[in-house]
């Protein structure tokens, strides 16, 4: 069924009830058409800017719509106000032109939102606002208001927990405008495109990962408070260094085959992980604040630092299955007031190389997690060997 509007203003409400099959279209056949009527939706709809301006809707929506589409060019506008605030249950698809919010009640904060490819998602509620949904899908554009600069938005995601995979690019908008990023609630929230978003990234709960195995997905260019959980995940270089300060009581994981190099002094305190690949800090670079843990697909390579220094505020486990373990690549290494724990399973009597150097300072770790024969130049090779009497023998890190 499809419900045209001619121009002007429909101040009457529109009740689409839950009656029959299929999707309701409401469809603009006009230049400008503007709904300040109450849109009682109870079945899917689409909203269809088939004009030559907009479809400007400032009534409330509500009811259990299932799925809300909008789409055609070249926009449809949110303009609800605190007294009629959107409350519709159901997702909502950008299919094809813009949806644009022209304030912080135009969407419910348990909505999910698909950006589809070429379509917008255009966050224009003024000055220093934020607009609150709960999970982010697709790979068309998000960007701010184009005009009436000197705006800054934050789009906050995953209140209700939710989480998605958004391969678009997110960008600030006008030339004056900025863009920040919050990540709450629990889930995790994948960003698969190249971002150029310039605010702070603000990870209050759950994961944000950048990349998914690829080639792609970055942060925008500002710094990055976390508190909970950062992934990087991707096979390449991640097209240069990291250049963003990340600070924060989180915690830094790296998961996908690629080398991640970290330019900047980095303050933040939750842990770093290497699950995969390579963490490389580049001789600006640095994460003195966390303990490292690096499993046997990971490595730590910190041959830009001269020296690089394993500080005793530091520990770094290593931790060692099927035979193999994660290791550090130096050039010059300072041990001496490293702290070093090994967790695993020992499956071969050694020796289990976990780092390399082209010069060493110190006699040997300050501290270790069990009574283990090290071998500081192994084999006259300039490596750090662990060398464990007894296979099978289990050391758990708790």
């Amino acid at each position: 069924m499809t419900f045209n509007l001619a121009s002007g203003t429909l101040a009457n409400p529109i009740t689409v009830a839950n009656l029959g099959t299929g999707t309701v279209t409401i469809n603009q056949t006009t230049a400008y058409s503007t709904l300040s009527g109450t849109l009682s939706l109870n079945r899917p709809t689409t909203i269809t800017g088939g004009g030559s301006d907009r479809v400007a809707i400032s009534g409330k929506i509500t009811g259990n719509v299932g799925t809300l589409t909008v789409t055609g060019a070249p926009r449809v506008t949110f303009d609800q106000t605190v007294g009629n605030a959107n409350d519709f249950t159901g997702d909502v698809v950008i299919t094809a032109g813009a949806l644009q919010l022209n304030t912080i009640y135009a969407l419910p904060s348990f909505a999910d939102v698909t950006v589809n490819s070429g379509a917008t998602f255009r966050l224009a509620p003024g000055a220093n606002s934020t607009v609150t949904i709960d999970s982010l899908n697709g790979a068309g554009a998000i960007n701010g208001d184009t005009g009436n600069g000197n705006y800054f938005k934050t789009l906050s995601i995953g209140n209700n927990g939710g989480g998605g995979s958004y391969g678009g690019v997110m960008s600030n908008g006008g030339a004056s405008d900025t863009t920040a990023l919050t990540k709450n609630g629990f889930g995790t929230q994948v960003l698969t495109g190249n971002n150029t978003y310039s605010g702070v990234t603000t990870i209050s709960g759950g994961t944000l990962q950048i990349g998914a195995g690829s080639t792609t997905g970055s942060l925008g260019s500002g710094n990055v408070t976390d508190n909970s959980i950062l992934v990087f995940n991707r096979s390449d270089n991640y097209g240069g260094n990291v250049t963003n300060v990340i600070s924060g009581s989180g915690s830094l994981i790296v998961a996908g085959t690629g080398t991640l190099t970290l330019a900047t002094n980095n303050t933040f305190s939750g842990g770093t992980v290497i699950s995969n690949g390579t963490l490389k800090l580049a001789a600006s670079g640095s994460i003195a604040g966390t303990n490292i843990t690096i499993y046997p697909s990971g490595t730590l390579d910190v041959t830009n630092k001269a020296p690089y220094v394993m500080a005793s505020t530091n520990t770094y486990t290593f931790v060692i299955t099927n035979s193999t373990n994660g290791v550090i690549n130096a050039g010059s290494l300072d041990i001496t007031s490293a702290r070093v724990a090994l967790s695993g399973v020992f499956t071969k009597a050694g020796p289990y190389v976990i780092a390399t150097y082209t010069n060493l300072t110190g006699a040997g770790f300050a501290y270790m997690n069990g009574n283990f024969n090290i071998d500081y130049n192994y084999q006259g090779a300039k490596r750090i060997a662990v060398i464990q009497p007894h296979p099978g023998f289990v050391i758990v890190i708790r």
